[in-house]
């Protein structure tokens, strides 16, 4: 009888220690799966009423994930009903770009509905010179821009970030090496770097893909890491845009820069 008890209670001992941590990873993921205390993130300056999070798996808005390649409606579920809808004419016929103004948050979509391309936008930089060809459309930029700081791998990152300097950053760059040897890679791990280059004066922008680079890419086919498009101004290397932009979220079919 006495064994048969201690059975019992090592039974519900082993529930209890799964249970409990179990509540510890959950505690872990912080204020909406950041990884911080929402009192954290407010002293950081990141936006925590309208919280975005990225990392190199996944991006989430209030602790919702969400991408580019889902239905325009998933994203609405997520969003809330935009503001407005800028409709493609001529040859972008169909192509149409939702707004979320309060946010300043824009989406586009493609005629059969399914998100292609999202961007967060902090400011917007009026024309120099009339050959600045890089510079949107005053309409295709939201009615206000972005508040405050967004996550990347941790990172709280603004208009007022040097994306060099987030490349460069030591504990992103051993986070990244951790990330490839969780994912299976077994050589040239350490080759896992983001790329910056600064094309100077070329453009009034640089447009980077912020994804891991790797010599071998078929790793990725099956479980391809996020890949982020990264608007930056050539002039102060301060982040302008962030976004995911359809056929550039995956690494295989990337030149390698090794």
């Amino acid at each position: 009888m006495m064994k048969i008890k201690n059975i019992i209670l090592s039974f519900l001992l082993g529930i209890f220690t799964v249970a409990c941590s179990g509540a510890g990873e959950v505690a872990d993921e912080g204020y909406m799966g950041s990884g911080y205390t929402k009192e954290e993130l407010d002293s950081k300056g990141v936006n925590t009423q309208h919280l975005f999070v990225f990392t190199e798996e996944r991006a989430t808005y209030n602790g919702r994930t969400f991408s580019i390649n889902i239905p325009i409606d998933s994203l609405i579920e997520i969003f809330g009903p935009c503001e407005r809808i800028l409709y493609g004419k001529d040859y972008n016929t169909g192509y149409n770009r939702y707004f979320w103004d309060t946010i300043g948050f824009t989406a586009l979509v493609s005629p059969e509905k399914e998100v292609m391309e999202f961007n967060l936008h902090w400011d917007y930089l009026p024309k120099e010179k009339e050959y600045d060809y890089d510079d949107p459309d005053p309409t295709d930029v939201p009615a206000k821009f972005f508040k405050g700081k967004i996550l990347l791998n941790g990172i709280p990152l603004d208009n007022t970030s040097d994306y060099a300097d987030y490349c460069n950053n030591k504990e992103i760059q051993s986070l990244l090496l951790e990330l490839a040897r969780k994912k299976g890679i077994k050589r040239n791990f350490h080759q896992c770097l983001y790329h910056f280059v600064d094309n100077g004066s070329i453009n009034r922008y640089h447009h980077s893909y912020h994804k891991l680079y790797f010599f071998d890419y078929t790793t990725f086919e099956n479980n391809p890491f996020f890949s982020y498009r990264v608007k930056v101004v050539t002039k102060t290397g301060q982040i302008h845009e962030f976004g995911m932009q359809y056929a550039v979220y995956t690494n295989p079919n990337s030149i390698d820069i090794f």
